[in-house]
C-alpha cells in the first residue's frame, strides 16, 4: 500500500514536472517562429493530455504577429482532416453533422441542434486532438477564413469544427469576432449556432434588454427582419421556462413554510426560530427572482411586438412565434397585448379563439359529443379567462358588439347540446354524448358569462342581454344534470358565475328562485340560497337544509373529491356573505361540522375550511397559505 501510494504521489509529481515544463518549451518555440505542420500536432496531442493550458500562449502569440497568419493556413498544417481512426468510431455521427451541415432553409430543427452543439460541445467527443487544437487556434486568431475554409468541404472536419465552435464560444475571451463571423457565415448551422450565441440560454445572468442590441446585430449581419424577429424570439422559449421553474420554487417554499404556520401556537426553541427565519429569507430571495425574470419576459415580449415584421403576412410570422411559446395560450395572450391595434394583433387573437373553439368543440360538436369531455376543471377554466380576455380584444372596435360575437360563436353548440340533453333516456342511450354535451354546454355558457363580466361600462346594455340569456340558459341545464355525473367541475363553475352575475346586477336577480326549485342542482340551489342574506335571514332552515345537502358525499366514489371541494367552495362564499353576522357563522361552523365527519372516510385536509372558519368568526387572521390564495376569504381579509 505504501508503495502504491508513494508510486502515486510520484507520478502526480512527475505529471506537475511534465505540465512546466511542456509551458516552458513552448514560449520558448514561440520565440523562435510560428510552429510547422508537426510541430502544431504534436502541441495539439501534448494539450489533450495535459493539465498545462497552452492554447492561450499559442492564439496571443499568433495574434501579435504582423501579418496575422489566415486561420485556413493554420488549419491545413494538420493536414485538414480527421484521422481513419475518429472516421471509423464515429462514421454515423459523421453524416449526420454533415447533413445538418449541408441544410439550406432555417427551421425549428436546425435552431434546436444549434442550441445544443454550443450547450453541449463535449459530446461529440472528437478524436482528432490535433486538428481540433487547430481548429480551436484558428477560430481565435482568424475566425473567418477559417469558417470559409473549413465550411467549403466540411468532410472529415465537421464534428471537430463545431466541438471546437462550442469551446471558444463558451470558454475563450475571443469570441467576439468568431460570433460577427458566423452570423455572417453561408452556412444555415453556422449562422443559427452564431444567433443563438448572442441569446444562449445557459447564460442565467443574461439581461434580457441585450436582446434588443442582438437583434440590431442580426439585422447589421444581414439577416431579414422576419429572421432576426424569430431568432430573438428563442429566447422567449429560455425565459418561459426559467419563470415556469422560478413560479415552482416559490410555490414549493410558499408550502413549506405554511405546514409550519398551520402547527398549533405552541413555544418554539431556539433552532426551530432560526430555521423559520432562513426559510421567509429563501421566499423573498426566491420572490425577487421571480420578479425579475417576470419583469425579463414582459421585456422581451415588448421587443418582440415593437420589432414584428412586416415585410411578411403575419400568420406565418405567428406560425413561427408558434414554435418558441412554452406557456400556451397565456404567453400567446401576452404577446397580443402588448402588440398594436393591426394585423398581427389580429391574427394572433384569431389563433387564440380558433384554439378555444377546438378545445370545447364549437365548429364541430357533432363531432365533438363523440368523446368524453375530460380536460380538467381548472385548465378549461384558465382557457375561458383566456378566451374571454381574447374575444374582448378582437372585437372592441366591431360596431356588432363583443356579445353578439359571444353568442354566435357557441350558439351552435348550445343548440347541438340543448336538443341532444332534451332526448327522453339521453344518458342512458349514449353516456359518452350525454357527458360531452353536458360538460361542453356547461363551458360555453361560463364563456358567455364571463364575457358579460368583463365588457366595459360602456356596453352595459350589451353586457346585460348577454348576462341575462346566459343565466337562463344556465338555469336550464341545471336542471337536466345528474348528482353523480362527471360533469361537476364544470357545472359547479357555471352555478357560480351565474349566481355571481345575478349578485352583481348584469341579470335579473333569481337567486331566491333557484334556491327554491326542487329540480335545480343541490350546489346551485345551495350556492344561490347562501349568496343572499335576505333569503338565508328570512327562511333559515330551509337555508340550513340545503347547505346539508350539498355537503354530501357523492355515491360514485369516483368523484367525491369533487363533492368535497364544491362543499368548501359554498362554505367560502356563504362566510364571505355572511362575515358580519355572528349568528350565520355559528350556524356555519355548525353544519360544517357534520359535512367534515360525512367526508372523514376520505382523509380530506381539514385546514382550510378550519382557516376560513376562524377568519371568520376573528379568532385568528386569514394565514397566508397556498391552499386560501384564491379563496373569497382571501380577498376580503
Amino acid at each position: 500500500m505504501r508503495r502504491r501510494a508513494g508510486r502515486a504521489r510520484l507520478d502526480t509529481g512527475r505529471r506537475r514536472v511534465a505540465d512546466h515544463a511542456l509551458g516552458l518549451l513552448t514560449r520558448q518555440a514561440l520565440r523562435r517562429g510560428p510552429p510547422d505542420r508537426l510541430a502544431l500536432i504534436g502541441l495539439g496531442e501534448l494539450a489533450a493530455r495535459s493539465t498545462c493550458d497552452i492554447e492561450p500562449l499559442l492564439v496571443r502569440a499568433l495574434r501579435m504577429r504582423r501579418p496575422c497568419p489566415p486561420g485556413s493556413a493554420l488549419v491545413t498544417l494538420t493536414g485538414g482532416r480527421a484521422g481513419p481512426d475518429e472516421d471509423r468510431e464515429g462514421h454515423w455521427r459523421a453524416i449526420s453533422l454533415e447533413q445538418l451541415m449541408a441544410g439550406t432553409t432555417l427551421n425549428q430543427t436546425l435552431v434546436d441542434q444549434a442550441s445544443h452543439l454550443l450547450e453541449h460541445p463535449w459530446e461529440l467527443r472528437s478524436r482528432a486532438y490535433g486538428l481540433n487544437f487547430a481548429i480551436r487556434v484558428a477560430l481565435q486568431v482568424s475566425p473567418a477564413s477559417t469558417l470559409t475554409w473549413v465550411a467549403s468541404d466540411p468532410k472529415g472536419t465537421t464534428a471537430p469544427l463545431l466541438e471546437a465552435i462550442g469551446h471558444v464560444v463558451g470558454c475563450s475571451r475571443h469570441a467576439g469576432p468568431l460570433i460577427e463571423a458566423l452570423l455572417r457565415c453561408n452556412s444555415p448551422l453556422l449562422r443559427l449556432m452564431g444567433a443563438r450565441a448572442l441569446g444562449k440560454s445557459g447564460w442565467e445572468d443574461r439581461d434580457p434588454t441585450e436582446m434588443a442590441a442582438a437583434h440590431e446585430r442580426l439585422i447589421a449581419a444581414g439577416w431579414s427582419r422576419a429572421d432576426a424577429h424569430w431568432i430573438v424570439a428563442q429566447r422567449l422559449k429560455d425565459l418561459s421556462h426559467r419563470r415556469f421553474a422560478a413560479r415552482r420554487h416559490v410555490t414549493e417554499l410558499e408550502v413549506q413554510r405554511a405546514r409550519d404556520f398551520r402547527a398549533p401556537n405552541a413555544p418554539r426553541l431556539s433552532w426551530e426560530v432560526d430555521l423559520a427565519e432562513a426559510a421567509a429569507r429563501r421566499l423573498e430571495e426566491a420572490k425577487a427572482r421571480l420578479t425579475q425574470v417576470e419583469a425579463g419576459v414582459a421585456t422581451l415580449v415588448n421587443l418582440l411586438a415593437k420589432t414584428w415584421p412586416a415585410e411578411i403576412d403575419a400568420v406565418s410570422v405567428r406560425t413561427r412565434i408558434d414554435s418558441c411559446v412554452v406557456g400556451g395560450n397565456a404567453m400567446r395572450l401576452e404577446l397580443a397585448e402588448a402588440l398594436p391595434l393591426g394585423d398581427a394583433r389580429q391574427a394572433m387573437l384569431d389563433d387564440l379563439l380558433r384554439r378555444f373553439d377546438d378545445q370545447l368543440g364549437l365548429r364541430d360538436p357533432a363531432r365533438a359529443f363523440q368523446e368524453y369531455f375530460l380536460i380538467r376543471g381548472p385548465e378549461i377554466f384558465a382557457e375561458i379567462r383566456i378566451a374571454t380576455r381574447a374575444l374582448v380584444l378582437r372585437h372592441e372596435q366591431d360596431e356588432k358588439g363583443v356579445g353578439l360575437r359571444a353568442g354566435q360563436r357557441i350558439n351552435r353548440l348550445s343548440i347541438g347540446a340543448r336538443a341532444l340533453l332534451g332526448r327522453p333516456f339521453a344518458r342512458a342511450r349514449s353516456h359518452v354524448r350525454h357527458q360531452s354535451a353536458t360538460a361542453r354546454l356547461a363551458c360555453a355558457l361560463t364563456f358567455a358569462l364571463e364575457v358579460a363580466n368583463a365588457l366595459a361600462i360602456e356596453r352595459e346594455a350589451e353586457a346585460r342581454e348577454l348576462a341575462k340569456l346566459g343565466v337562463e340558459h344556465a338555469g336550464d341545464l341545471l336542471r337536466k344534470v345528474p348528482d353523480t355525473e362527471w360533469v361537476s367541475p364544470y357545472v359547479e363553475q357555471l352555478a357560480c358565475v351565474a349566481v355571481w352575475t345575478m349578485r352583481d346586477g348584469l341579470a335579473p336577480d333569481q337567486r331566491r328562485a333557484w334556491a327554491l326549485d326542487p329540480m335545480l342542482q343541490p350546489f346551485a340551489r345551495a350556492f344561490a340560497a347562501w349568496t343572499d342574506s335576505n333569503f338565508v335571514a328570512e327562511r333559515r332552515e330551509c337555508a340550513e337544509h340545503l347547505f346539508t345537502t350539498a355537503g354530501q358525499p357523492a355515491l360514485d366514489t369516483r368523484i367525491e373529491r369533487f363533492g368535497y371541494d364544491a362543499a368548501l367552495t359554498l362554505l367560502d362564499a356563504a362566510l364571505a356573505t355572511h362575515r358580519s353576522d355572528p349568528r350565520a357563522i355559528q350556524t356555519l361552523r355548525t353544519m360544517w361540522s357534520e359535512t367534515e365527519a360525512n367526508f372523514a372516510p376520505y382523509g380530506r385536509d381539514p385546514f382550510p375550511a378550519r382557516a376560513l372558519l376562524d377568519a371568520a368568526s376573528a379568532i385568528l387572521p386569514l394565514k397566508a397559505d397556498p391552499a386560501l390564495s384564491h379563496t373569497l376569504m382571501a380577498r376580503l381579509c
